[in-house]
């Protein structure tokens, strides 16, 4: 006999027509999707594929058994839905990626009132500090940054605005920045998870300005430590408005705008997740964060 999984694999080498694509569309060894190929062939007594050149071409018991393949993947995938709507718990274990800039507030905050609406539900929640790659094959990450080249599919939640931010004393001591060629004269904090791609700024009278590179540059991982070393009086960085305004609203007057008129790149916020059928924990999960982005993001 064979199972789903035979029947799976033939699927994607009937729609690649090449063992290498679809194994790595399955997320699959090579030999184990030819393993599987045998198998069905072998259990229905008969030759699905023959290779041509580089290409596997189906044939005529293959072209015929594609349909009813199809037939039964599309039932087992209604009948795993119709499952998993009966049952209204959320339960088993969930694990959740995120970009550091939105790790500490907002989806924390997410993930813990998940965890307290659902009470049969284990999270592990992890920092994500690259855009993640083809080894995620189950899970939820939240991106922040251009947006991604993966394999995952992807949905733009919003966008973060950012300007250049220093803390007051700081400004005080080493003196205002008036223009964006100024910005070479302050210690600049970056935030290496932003990329490595320079400072680019932007002012609706005058367009796009990219400054020479500050003198001193101390680059961190972390957005927390960028926002405390700018706040100790560490130097200048860019910083989205919203973590900004999160902060003030428990820490006024501890970080001050500089250059208003100009603004920085914008980061896009991305839900990322593999295709295909999610969990019933996924899928409610998802749809708590699609809810919760905040309006700003969206403006």
């Amino acid at each position: 006999m064979f199972g789903l999984k035979e029947l799976e694999a033939f699927a994607a080498v009937m729609d690649s027509r090449s063992l290498t694509d679809s194994a790595r569309e399955l997320y699959l060894p090579k030999s184990t999707m030819s393993r599987r190929i045998r198998h069905l062939e072998t259990a229905l007594g008969q030759r699905l594929l023959r290779r041509e050149s580089n290409r596997l071409i189906p044939t005529e018991a293959g072209h015929l058994f594609y349909q009813y393949c199809q037939q039964i993947l599309n039932l087992a995938s209604q009948g795993h839905s119709a499952l998993e709507e009966l049952s209204q718990d959320v339960s088993g274990r969930l694990d959740v990626y995120c970009h550091d800039l939105l790790l500490r507030g907002w989806f924390s905050r997410q993930v813990l009132g998940f965890m307290d609406t659902h009470r049969g539900l284990e999270m592990q929640l992890h920092t994500q500090f690259n855009p993640p790659g083809p080894d995620m094959v189950e899970g939820i990450c939240i991106w922040v940054g251009s947006e991604p080249d993966t394999a995952l599919r992807c949905e733009k939640l919003g966008v973060l605005r950012q300007g250049i931010y220093g803390h007051p004393d700081y400004l005080q001591r080493l003196g205002a920045i008036s223009h964006p060629r100024e910005v070479a004269e302050h210690a600049w904090v970056d935030l290496t998870l932003q990329g490595n791609q320079g400072i680019e700024l932007w002012h609706p009278g005058e367009g796009y300005y990219r400054p020479v590179g500050p003198s001193r540059r101390f680059a961190v991982d972390s957005a927390l430590i960028q926002v405390d070393a700018i706040v100790n009086g560490g130097g200048v960085g860019l910083v989205p408005h919203w973590t900004v305004e999160l902060r003030m609203k428990h820490h006024p007057g501890t970080l001050e705008q500089c250059l208003p008129d100009w603004q920085g790149p914008s980061l896009g916020v991305y839900l990322l997740y593999p295709y295909g059928q999610q969990p019933r924990r996924a899928q409610v999960f998802i749809d708590t964060i699609r809810h919760a982005v905040p309006e700003s993001w969206r403006t």
